[in-house]
């Protein structure tokens, strides 16, 4: 029991090192809420205002905090939040399969069982996550930024680790579930 738990601390502690850095506007969705024009968010139904320092649960013990720091991408503006990403039992960055690479220029998809993972660069650091379930509405949308090189994303019950290194990006699954389907490919 002891080494187990050792292991989902250390787990969890890693991954409080690789915050997601994301990029907020009316276009971003994730898990149940929507942002809005003039710094609002759909939570649960309810329209919030947030602002420098916030933070907003997402799920479980996920959440964002507003930074404060704004970008522009395109013709667009984004605020700069920090998402944490935490990670269930079985989800320990300790044991994890790289499933392939990917040129860091180009468009690829993820697909693990049902969970599909559309990932899209913007820039040489900032990609748009596009995260689906096979037969249900809906999917989350937003900007990450590989800060320190890599992003761990934990989409539909599937936590990947992405990592940059040149013009390559290497793709990895954390954890020790099994899964029927497993596929990167380009689109």
């Amino acid at each position: 029991m002891g080494l187990f738990f050792t292991l989902i601390t250390v787990s969890s502690a890693l991954l409080t090192a690789y915050p997601q850095h994301i990029y907020i506007n009316e276009e971003t969705r994730i898990e149940s809420l929507k942002f809005l024009e003039n710094n609002t968010v759909l939570l649960k139904g309810n329209q919030v205002s947030y602002g420098t320092g916030d933070v907003i649960p997402v799920k479980g013990r996920d959440y964002i905090r507003i930074t404060g720091n704004q970008i522009q991408i395109g013709e667009k503006d984004f605020r700069e939040g920090v998402r944490a990403v935490t990670a269930s039992y079985s989800q320990n960055v300790l044991f994890m399969q790289k499933i392939g690479s990917v040129p860091g220029n180009r468009p690829f998809q993820i697909v693990v069982d049902n969970s599909v993972l559309n990932i899209i660069p913007i820039n040489n650091t900032i990609y748009n996550i596009n995260a689906a379930v096979v037969g249900k509405s809906g999917s989350n949308s937003y900007n990450v930024q590989f800060v320190q090189e890599t992003v761990y994303i934990n989409e539909n019950s599937v936590m990947y680790k992405l990592s940059i290194t040149g013009e390559t990006i290497s793709v990895h699954l954390v954890g020790f579930d099994r899964h029927k389907t497993i596929l990167v490919r380009a689109m």
